[in-house]
């Protein structure tokens, strides 16, 4: 599960740098 939730933090910061 944490690295689960890791990946989704991880990939939620790329979109926000995209963004």
């Amino acid at each position: 599960l944490k690295t689960i939730v890791g990946a989704l933090i991880q990939s939620v910061k790329k979109l926000a740098d995209v963004m």
